[in-house]
């Protein structure tokens, strides 16, 4: 067990990963919806402790290794202030959960603070693709859409509209955690390995629905 947002705990993770041989790949999968916690913890565990984790597995990335970090459809689905980028960017500063709690033209409302978390994350790994490179590795972000985990039933059940977001989705259902468990496997197997600093969108369609209505509905 690792928390992701105490520095010591991830500094002691990286040691045991550095004795048990070279890092093949990581997928960084901890992350907290808008039902389960206030602003500062989701940004606290989904992009402090992303970043943390980043810093550390960075070192022991060799030729071959394959990061993946699981951010969200959510983070496509408004654009973020471009204001706000150079803090999100920057999450280990001293300030920056009372830089970011009220730097935003809203409420900072667990949903919000998801929103930018995932949007951040994705920034990340593009921003640190060359980084990754320059030691023969890889990094890339993965957004799941609507998938069938107890956090998204949760979500359900704290967010009814969500029901209208499954409704909206093209393949008409949610995902399943082994399509994402599989859409992984393959983006840190031999077979994607040109693919490098871009976002996966696995959405069922839902994110190209939104933005492309059917002939003759409303824009």
């Amino acid at each position: 067990m690792c928390d992701v947002t105490d520095r010591a705990a991830v500094e002691e993770f990286a040691e045991v990963v550095a004795k048990a041989g070279p890092l093949a790949a990581l997928a960084h999968v901890v992350g907290l919806s808008p039902s389960m916690g206030d602003f500062r913890t989701i940004m606290a565990v989904n992009l402090i402790g992303a970043r943390l984790i980043h810093d550390a597995m960075l070192p022991l990335a060799t030729g071959g290794t394959a990061a993946i970090f699981i951010a969200s459809l959510a983070a496509h689905a408004a654009p973020i202030d471009p204001s706000l980028h150079a803090i999100l960017d920057d999450p280990l500063a001293p300030v920056f959960l009372d830089r970011i709690e009220t730097a935003p033209d809203e409420p900072a409302t667990p949903t919000l603070a998801y929103r930018l978390s995932k949007s951040a994350l994705i920034r990340l790994c593009q921003r640190e693709a060359r980084a990754w490179g320059a030691q023969g590795a890889r990094i890339l972000s993965l957004s799941p859409g609507l998938i069938a985990t107890p956090m998204g039933a949760l979500e359900f059940e704290k967010q009814p509209m969500k029901y209208d977001l499954l409704a909206a989705t093209p393949l008409a259902r949610e995902g399943t955690m082994l399509e994402i468990a599989a859409t992984v496997d393959f983006l840190i197997s031999r077979d994607a390995s040109f693919i490098s600093g871009i976002d996966i969108l696995v959405d069922g369609g839902l994110l190209a629905a939104t933005r492309h209505p059917a002939s003759g509905e409303p824009t």
